[in-house]
């Protein structure tokens, strides 16, 4: 026998019970889970939509930052040119090529670089080198000229110059301030990347790739521009400037971006001057790290040819070997007075770093999810147990009426088969608790009625030995008012068995036309 078998068997009291109780205690369990979903849903929101806003406002922060700083940078590469411009209107004048008349040179024959101390820097003034072991007499002569800008050099030099120069095809002679010897003999100018790019490019301003000073391996990089003979406009030499680029180095360096965010400054030719501490530099004797060396920095050659094309403020986001992802902003160093970009910053935060507060407001938001969750399943054990003890209740009082219901069909079978034996029946009681049944108890007076008319005809006919069968009758209000029976093999509603009491016309019907046939 199975569950539905023994739970025809229960009283309807105990069936509406559990019927009713089970539902609410489904329904409240939804409810519990839809909270659920509905909390998860709801932080899973907040934590999305918490990111993109963090991350939107760190990215337009970084922008604003990276522009400033690389104004700075092409505002302090402007004001270098201006000083090479001034030192090369000057040596064009000196060297009796400018628009105004030469300058008076000295009369003295102008310092050699090995006559002084290979350990000492004068500041004082200039020395020339020449990797030829006597000049010519025009390289007598230019010397001569060139030594007068020992006047100004003190004037034009400043603290972030490393040296200032002018280099000449003459005898290959350069001529530098502070004086100092020059170790390697065999130095040229002419071989020098500051030399043949103003030679190639008359009146460009050149702008060299950084490099590494040997002796302590600073970073140095060198503006350059040709002084060109007006009379048929050809390069006589060239002045140049060398530049440290610590001032950029130490500015890019203070960028804090959040805790442990830095400052890339790059060369147009991707040479990574200032670079994080957890990325490896390569040896100074060798080479300069650059930054499409993805074996260091993450970013190979491809990602970086893209970065360079894309426009400012672009977002980039790459992991370096190191397994760290960065979010990055590109800014180009692009100075007016040259027209083309000299350097790239990029601005990278971590984005762990960025995931923090991210994380800060998930972890608020997880024990407010505890304490709603809690609150809705109390409230929900709660309004469960109410429910539940209404149910009860009610279904109690219902279960008793329709027990009297029940009795009261039952009576009014027999009373129909047996009417002695159930002579003097009453609905009083049933009428005294038909609330909330009022309907049914209506239905049930108006069959009985019908019955007690139909019997009474019944019983004042002399039938004599031909009244019909009990066991007949009783088979036939059997099928109409019982659900299980021997021809109803199914379970039978009891919405349809109370239905079926219409089915009691039929009955009385069908007696009418068993007494017409003169049983």
């Amino acid at each position: 026998m199975g569950f539905r078998d023994d739970f025809s068997r229960w009283s309807l009291g105990r069936q509406l019970q559990v019927v009713f109780i089970s539902s609410a205690f489904f329904l409240t369990l939804i409810l519990v889970v839809i909270t659920k979903f509905q909390l998860d849903w709801l932080r899973s929101s907040i934590v999305d939509s918490s990111t993109i806003s963090i991350e939107e406002s760190l990215l337009r922060q970084m922008q604003d930052l990276a522009k400033n700083k690389a104004s700075f940078f092409a505002s302090e590469i402007t004001n270098y040119v201006d000083d090479l411009k001034v030192f090369r209107e000057l040596g064009m004048d000196i060297l009796g090529y400018g628009d105004t008349d030469a300058l008076t040179s000295v009369e003295s024959m102008p310092t050699n670089d090995i006559n002084l101390d290979p350990s000492w820097i004068d500041y004082s003034k200039g020395a020339f080198m020449s990797r030829e072991e006597s000049l010519s007499d025009n390289g007598k002569n230019l010397m001569k000229k060139a030594s007068s800008m020992d006047r100004f050099y003190l004037v034009l030099y400043n603290d972030y110059y490393r040296k200032m120069y002018m280099g000449f095809e003459t005898d290959e002679i350069i001529y530098s301030y502070p004086g100092q010897f020059i170790e390697d003999r065999t130095f040229t100018p002419l071989v020098r990347e500051w030399y043949y790019k103003a030679s190639d490019n008359p009146g460009d301003v050149i702008i060299t790739e950084p490099y590494q000073e040997s002796s302590n391996g600073n970073w140095t990089f060198s503006v350059s521009q040709g002084i060109i003979e007006t009379t048929n406009n050809t390069i006589f030499g060239v002045s140049g400037i060398d530049i440290n680029l610590d001032n950029f180095i130490n500015t890019a360096s203070e960028i804090q971006v959040l805790s442990k965010g830095f400052t890339l400054l790059v060369s147009t030719g991707g040479i990574l001057v200032s670079l994080p501490s957890t990325w490896v530099q390569p040896d100074t004797s060798t080479t300069s790290l650059r930054i499409f060396d993805d074996t260091i920095t993450g970013i190979n050659s491809d990602e970086w040819a893209s970065m360079q094309e894309a426009p400012d403020g672009t977002r980039f986001d790459f992991t370096d070997s190191n397994g760290t992802a960065y979010m990055s902003v590109k800014q180009s160093i692009q100075p007016k007075v040259i027209g083309n970009i000299t350097y790239y910053m990029i601005i990278c935060a971590e984005k762990n770093e960025i995931h923090n507060p991210i994380d800060k407001i998930q972890e608020n938001f997880s024990g407010t999810f505890v304490m709603i969750f809690w609150i809705v399943v109390s409230v929900s054990a709660f309004v469960f147990s109410l429910i539940s003890i209404l149910i009860y209740f009610v279904s109690r009082d219902l279960s008793k009426k329709l027990k009297r219901v029940e009795k009261v069909l039952a009576r009014l079978i027999r009373k129909a088969l047996f009417p002695r034996v159930t002579r003097g029946l009453s609905l009083g009681k049933l009428e005294n608790t038909s609330i909330g049944i009022e309907s049914l108890v209506e239905a049930l007076k108006d069959k009985f009625h019908k019955i007690e008319d139909i019997e009474d005809s019944f019983s004042r006919y002399n039938w004599g030995n031909t009244r019909p069968n009990d066991m007949l009758l009783f088979t036939s209000w059997n099928e109409c008012l019982y659900p299980y029976n021997d021809y109803m093999i199914n379970e039978v509603k009891w919405k349809d068995t109370l239905l079926g009491l219409n089915n009691v016309s039929a009955a009385g019907s069908m007696i009418k036309r068993v007494s017409g046939l003169g049983f």
